[in-house]
């Protein structure tokens, strides 16, 4: 532009033209120095941030037992962080081997169990975050609240420019100013950024482009990309790759780890409650056979109802794919299966995986029906009703040589017809026997039953409970033992013998034996009964001056026993208890049959001795009644005692006898006489 040196006009007007064009070439530089020192800044903080930063945080804690007791060894620990101090999931986990020392203080890098250490983008938003620290076995403790270390700090300040934010380097927005105003003040600092623009939130996030339908992946802190989930519609997940459920702990020797669940949900409606109810099932891998050499794992299915925690179902799958199923688990058996091998079993043989496969018994353990076979252990024949378990048509019968019983047989129906070994003799003539037996050390012919009688026999020479044409209706002989034995558990006769005769004996025994068999002596009858009412031997008599039972021997006892004998109370027989005082209240010897078991001749037999003062009387207490007995006493010296019963007119109760030395009544001297007393 030409200068006129005369016109004032025009020179002030050329300078400030010249004015404005230096200021917004000057603004323009600072801007755009500005902008270069900010970029060149961030990218020297940021190569320096990853050079010196460890991804480890260093952490102290302390670990106890429930009851308060610090934790020693090594323990599995799992640190969790969050960005709530309660509640919420996990941003971030890992699981330490931790050895506390003495008082359970102990050190530990977090993020060190992985190369890449924690993962920076948990930080990114620069919130608040909390720990959780987890004893396996025991409930998370109280979440702690990480604090900033002075990495952390340097870390801070790099994503700042001398303190301030990037923002407050950025372009204000442009303002209400016209083309012709400069944008400073006359004191030509820079006008103040339009306060409606904030700065960002947080880093901007960038991207190459994506697929339709794919749910994306942050792959750093400000970078997204594909993952391998896609979404079809609104109602399905597609995953292109594994679904990891890693274990919730490290195991040790004191138990394993579960994996998480695998969680299904149902809900169905409850009309009594009229409230829908959650079903709950939920497959999870747990540990078998933890601290053994071969540990495994199986994969079970649990199910709860409602609010309550899942429990095991009992279906699971074994590490070799082999599946165990629920208790009570029923298959309909409908279908086609296809058979794959058929095994021989124990008592067969052939078999085979493909083709037509035969199978055959084994001769050696199953016998056959149409020719000879060899036992060699106990056959047992069950036949129901009164048919019989073993029928034999043949010249020879049954044969049977042992050491044992030569033929047993054992029914469980009753009826007269019914028989556990039933032998029968349809000659009229010879010696012939509806059963024989013969054994040279057990029993000839033995029988057993619960409800008829163990051994039946009829007709012939040798017959067992009927009549006999001319023999005995029941013969035992042997020479050690019982000749006939008879045993009954439940309300029937163990043996009987009618004799239906002028004379004779419905019962006979008779034993050559000296020695003892089965405890007992070589008896002639030798009777066991196993219940309170029965007896080994019972002998009645209905004649009016019979005998039930008569024992006789010219050399020994006619009647022994080594137990308590017992009569009505209205008949005669032996002492029914016996004392010998040898002083005012001392028992030397006594005996008591009212009472059972070893205290009947143990002093003091149940019987109570008392005195009164000097001179006073004796009672005699036996325990039992016995003022309608008859009660002798012997004083072993002459003395004037006297006794008597409250039968007598004693002041004594019907058990005791009243003794007294009428000496010390009449003022004479007293004395104590030894004294035997006796009940009959």
């Amino acid at each position: 532009m030409p200068f006129r040196t005369g016109n004032a006009n025009s020179k002030r007007h050329f300078f400030k033209q010249i004015r404005r064009a230096v200021i917004s070439m000057f603004f323009l530089f600072c801007c755009i120095f500005n902008q270069a020192l900010l970029s060149q800044a961030q990218q020297v903080i940021a190569t320096n941030t990853n050079a010196v930063v460890p991804p480890l945080v260093n952490f102290s804690g302390t670990l106890t037992e429930p009851n308060g007791r610090p934790l020693t060894g090594t323990v599995a620990v799992t640190f969790s962080l969050y960005s709530e101090q309660t509640g919420g999931a996990a941003l971030w986990m890992e699981t330490q081997s931790v050895q506390p020392d003495l008082q359970g203080h102990y050190t530990v890098m977090l993020g060190s169990t992985s190369s890449n250490g924690l993962p920076a983008d948990i930080f990114v938003a620069g919130q608040a975050h909390w720990l959780g620290v987890q004893v396996q076995g025991q409930e998370e403790q109280p979440r702690v609240l990480l604090v900033s270390a002075p990495y952390a700090l340097k870390a801070g300040d790099a994503q700042t420019v001398g303190g301030l934010p990037a923002s407050a380097f950025a372009l204000a927005a442009p303002g209400s100013h016209s083309n012709t105003e400069a944008v400073v003040s006359a004191t030509g600092s820079p006008a103040t950024a339009n306060a409606s623009v904030p700065p960002p939130a947080s880093s901007d996030v960038t991207t190459t482009g994506g697929t339709a339908n794919t749910i994306p992946l942050f792959t750093t802190s400000t970078n997204i990309q594909n993952s391998i989930l896609s979404q079809t519609g609104t109602t399905t997940v597609n995953i292109a790759g594994k679904l990891n459920l890693p274990a919730t702990g490290v195991a040790s020797s004191t138990a394993g780890s579960n994996s998480r669940a695998q969680v299904f949900v149902a809900s169905a409606y409850n009309s009594s409650t009229s409230a829908a109810v959650n079903q709950t099932f939920q497959w999870q891998a747990q540990p078998v056979g933890n601290d053994t050499a071969t540990p495994s794992g199986s994969l079970n299915l649990l199910y709860g109802s409602g609010t309550s925690t899942p429990a095991q179902t009992g279906l699971h799958i074994a590490s070799s794919g082999q599946i165990t199923f629920a208790a009570g688990q029923k298959f309909p058996g409908t279908g086609t299966g296809t058979i794959t091998g058929v095994t021989a079993g124990a008592d067969l043989t052939g078999g085979g995986t493909s083709g037509k496969v035969t199978l055959n018994l084994d001769t050696t353990k199953v016998p056959l029906l149409a020719a000879n076979n060899t036992f060699t252990s106990e056959q047992i024949i069950n036949a129901g009703g009164i048919t019989p378990g073993l029928s034999v048509t043949s010249g020879g019968g049954i044969y049977s040589v042992g050491n044992g019983v030569g033929v047993t047989g054992s029914t469980t129906v009753g009826g007269l017809l019914a028989a556990g070994v039933k032998g029968m003799d349809n000659s009229t003539s010879g010696n012939a026997a509806g059963v024989y037996g013969f054994s040279s050390a057990g029993y000839g012919v033995y029988g057993g039953s619960e409800s008829g009688y163990g051994v039946v026999g009829g007709g012939g020479i040798t017959g067992v409970w009927g009549s006999s044409s001319g023999g005995s209706g029941v013969s035992g002989t042997t020479t050690s033992g019982q000749g006939v034995s008879g045993t009954v558990s439940g309300t029937g006769v163990a043996m009987y013998g009618l004799m239906q005769g002028t004379a004779g004996e419905g019962v006979w025994g008779e034993t050559n034996g000296t020695s003892f068999f089965n405890g007992v002596g070589s008896d002639g009858v030798h009777g066991v009964a196993h219940s309170n009412a029965g007896s080994g031997v019972a002998g009645v008599n209905d004649a009016t001056n019979g005998t039930g039972v008569y024992g006789s021997d010219t050399q020994g006892y006619g009647f022994v026993t080594d137990s308590h004998v017992s009569q009505g109370r209205s008949k005669g027989g032996w002492a029914k208890a016996m004392v010998y005082l040898d002083g005012p209240t001392t028992v030397t010897r006594c005996f008591n049959s009212q009472i059972a078991g070893s205290s009947a001749s143990t002093v003091p037999c149940g019987i109570t001795v008392t005195t009164g003062s000097s001179g006073g009387p004796t009672i005699v207490d036996f325990g039992f009644e016995i003022d309608d007995r008859f009660v002798m006493a012997s004083f072993t010296s002459f003395g004037p005692v006297s006794y008597c019963l409250s039968s007598d007119g004693c002041s004594v109760t019907s058990s005791q006898v009243y003794l007294q030395d009428t000496s010390c009544v009449s003022g004479g001297d007293c004395f104590w006489t030894p004294v035997y007393i006796i009940v009959f």
